[in-house]
């Protein structure tokens, strides 16, 4: 399975977000719900800054199962993975993982992903206790894609980590380039009905500490014979 790796007004039983939202939001990525091709991830939202933890897929061959975290710093203009070093590969020093660090405008920026047109439906909806409004892109050659999305979260950014068990095969989905620059984040998408490519399914507001978004010095930089793209730490 590829991933294909989140805006808001008050309302009755909903609650208000502070300007600048701080917590961690749980998401299901690819798939409607009850389906055995979704999965679950936490993102830890500080500012523009996240965190997401997921676990890797079936189809990420060595590095099935393995639990990997996208640390995305828009102000750095970097986008760190870390994962673990696969089954059966040679210890490498004291090396805890491996770490693919990418400049975040190589990911985020696709001429094709931006000539889409982005408009509101005039209607909403309530996902996880938040509000959020509808929004259609379409674009050419391309199933038009709807958004219920709001701001006041951050820059939302989604990777495709699993590249089909090649770890250097990272994308965006081009809606997610589309609202990244518009600081919108998406509580849910979906381009029929039982196809949702992400889903906000619940949100905590906590403090996040700032240790969370450091990149560890004790993982191997592995960016260029994996692919990754940009400036190493």
């Amino acid at each position: 399975m590829s991933i294909k790796l989140l805006l808001l007004a008050s309302a009755v039983g909903v609650s208000p977000l502070a300007a600048q939202f701080e917590g961690v939001i749980h998401v299901r990525i690819g798939g409607a719900t009850g389906s055995n091709t979704a999965m679950n991830a936490a993102m830890s939202v500080k500012g523009d800054r996240s965190v997401m933890t997921l676990a890797m897929p079936a189809s990420a061959g060595p590095l099935a199962g393995a639990d990997v975290r996208v640390i995305a710093d828009p102000a750095a203009g970097t986008t760190t993975v870390l994962m673990p070093m696969p089954p059966g590969m040679p210890a490498m020093g004291n090396a805890k993982g491996m770490k693919m660090v990418m400049t975040t405008d190589d990911i985020v920026s696709d001429a094709n992903a931006t000539k889409g047109e982005l408009k509101k439906l005039g209607t909403s909806q309530v996902v996880a206790g938040m509000k959020c409004a509808d929004w259609e892109l379409t674009m050419k050659n391309e199933a038009p894609v709807r958004m219920c999305l709001t701001d006041g979260m951050g820059r939302f950014m989604m990777m495709d980590i699993t590249g089909r068990g090649r770890p250097g095969a990272q994308s965006m989905p081009k809606w997610a380039k589309r609202i990244y620059e518009d600081k919108l984040f998406p509580l849910k998408v979906w381009s029929g009905e039982n196809d949702v490519a992400f889903e906000v399914t619940s949100v905590e507001r906590k403090a996040i500490p700032a240790s969370i978004f450091a990149v560890p010095s004790d993982y191997m930089d592995m960016s260029q014979m994996m692919g990754g793209m940009g400036r190493k730490n």
